[in-house]
């Protein structure tokens, strides 16, 4: 984050299929950045888990931001 904008956001480990992550890299993460938020950003048809532990984990990321 740079001061209150999502400008990147990086998988630095995961446990899915490279073609899974890779769905939700590709679609997941441009929408959040876009959107500056994961509300209304839905999850990828075929990788809906993948997309949704990607959600999580920035909206986790995006409350500890907050905290420091």
């Amino acid at each position: 984050m740079k001061g209150e904008k999502i400008e990147k956001i990086a998988i630095v480990e995961h446990g899915e299929t490279q073609n899974m992550i890779d769905a939700a890299i590709d679609t997941t993460i441009p929408e959040i950045i876009e959107k500056q938020s994961t509300a209304e950003v839905d999850a990828v048809s075929g990788a809906s888990k993948s997309s949704e532990a990607v959600i999580q984990a920035v909206e986790s990321a995006l409350q500890n931001a907050k905290k420091n």
